[in-house]
């Protein structure tokens, strides 16, 4: 007999024949045993399912209306890092258009209990609701009653678009329109509508107002204090842009010998006008390497001429070519020593010979994090992003440039004005406790 089905056996013996031998039992009678045996096998009980846990009660929705509570995300590090993306809920069936868009939001949301309409829950459920309607009416104005939802969604745009210059222009909040927005989403996820995905569509324009609103509520400028304890150095005195111009003549002054040591002030120089890291990446060195496909399709630096052609992170889509726009920029003659430090007597193909992965990391911990620290300067929150502030609020606070200069260095450096007036400005004191240092 098998050795398991012997086990087994035995395993139910141990139950009905707990005197007996199991080879007895077998001899006595064979045919009786085995029948009581399978019969045994057959009923035995299972091992009862434990019982699960009662489930938490879920926890209670957020409302809408912006708050002042701080975020998870630390606020005292801007970063270029994307964020994961919050869980994409799932589509609604499309309700039928029954011929305007608002009655058929307001009929919905007043019929809805307040168990089921979470997203407009507070203080006032009502209150919520028919300011939720309020903003959709507002935003789909007169594509209310057309059943085309492209024509819903450029409407809503539009508005969105409207609305955001207001705010930007001092007339309204980034807060209030993020409300706004929020509840326009909200209903048309009841309505079974789908997201407008489309470039330059309403999602794209509720991302960049949601990080306006971000922007009023964490980059407020920091005190003179705060300052300090960011930016002094070892030696006691304020990192600035000019610190980093400065480190940089003096390497291309007397060039080191190591080839990671020269990549690393050639990014650097690049770096200390404002620029995005992706700007740089996967740029081609001559007209001749520059990309034939791919994103950065067309992108090249030409050091006979000094300009980059580039796009990078915020650049748009031609309509007609489907392609980013190219940016052409001419390089400061610091950044471009410094490319041509690096360069002379090398082979490589690209501006920064490594991929758009090595980045992030390779930058910060590698290139900022090295040398700041063999300089002693500060390496707390030092990034990138830190660099272009630091530029921002040079050009305004130290330099001093007129309004339409700074709106051409905005547009080289791909970004919007207004936004680094908003975003950049954090560290606008720096002026100050320069002033301040110096006449200790």
């Amino acid at each position: 007999m098998p050795a398991t089905i012997t086990y087994n056996i035995e395993r139910t013996l141990d139950v009905s024949f707990t005197q007996l031998n199991v080879q007895e039992a077998l001899d006595k009678d064979p045919i009786s045993f085995i029948a009581i045996a399978l019969a045994k096998l057959i009923s035995l009980e299972q091992p009862p399912t434990p019982e699960l846990p009662t489930s938490e009660p879920a926890p209670e929705p957020v409302s809408d209306e912006p708050s002042d509570e701080p975020s998870d995300e630390p606020s005292d590090e801007p970063s270029d890092e994307p964020t994961p993306d919050p869980p994409i809920p799932p589509q609604l069936p499309p309700v039928e258009f029954t011929g305007d868009w608002c009655e058929m939001a307001q009929s919905y949301l007043h019929a809805t209990h307040k168990k089921n309409g979470e997203l407009f829950r507070g203080k006032d459920e009502m209150t919520n609701k028919r300011k939720a309607i309020r903003a959709f009416c507002d935003a789909v104005g007169t594509a209310r009653c057309q059943p085309d939802i492209d024509a819903l969604w450029d409407a809503a745009t539009q508005w969105a678009k409207d609305m955001r210059e207001d705010a930007e222009g001092g007339e309204g909040t980034f807060g209030t329109l993020n409300t706004k927005m929020s509840n326009t989403k909200s209903i048309t996820h009841h309505l079974g509508i789908p997201d407008d995905k489309r470039h330059d569509g309403f999602e794209q324009v509720y991302g960049i107002v949601q990080n306006l609103n971000k922007a009023d509520k964490e980059w407020q400028t920091l005190s003179l204090g705060e300052l300090r304890q960011l930016l002094k150095t070892k030696s006691g005195d304020i990192f600035t842009i000019t610190t980093l111009r400065n480190w940089v003549s003096a390497q291309l002054d007397d060039p080191p010998e190591s080839d990671v040591d020269r990549f690393r002030v050639m990014v650097l120089a690049c770096l200390t006008f404002g620029h995005r890291q992706q700007d740089f990446i996967d740029v081609g060195y001559g007209k001749a390497n520059a990309p034939t496909s791919g994103v950065k399709e067309g992108c090249y630096y030409d050091p006979t001429t000094r300009l980059l052609h580039t796009h990078g992170k915020t650049d748009k889509i031609d309509k007609k070519t489907k392609k980013l726009h190219l940016r052409t920029v001419t390089m400061p003659p610091l950044a471009v020593r410094a490319i041509a430090m690096y360069h002379t007597d090398t082979t490589h193909t690209m501006l920064l010979p490594f991929t758009v992965s090595d980045t992030g990391s390779h930058i910060r911990t590698q290139i900022i994090g090295r040398v700041f620290e063999q300089n002693g300067w500060p390496t707390k929150h030092i990034n990138v992003t830190l660099l272009r502030c630091l530029y921002e609020t040079h050009i305004r606070d130290i330099e001093k440039l007129p309004d339409d200069e700074i709106e051409q260095r905005m547009k080289e450096i791909g970004h919007s004005p207004k936004t680094a007036e908003r975003h950049y400005r954090k560290y606008g004191g720096i002026q100050g406790l320069l002033l301040s240092q110096t006449a200790q």
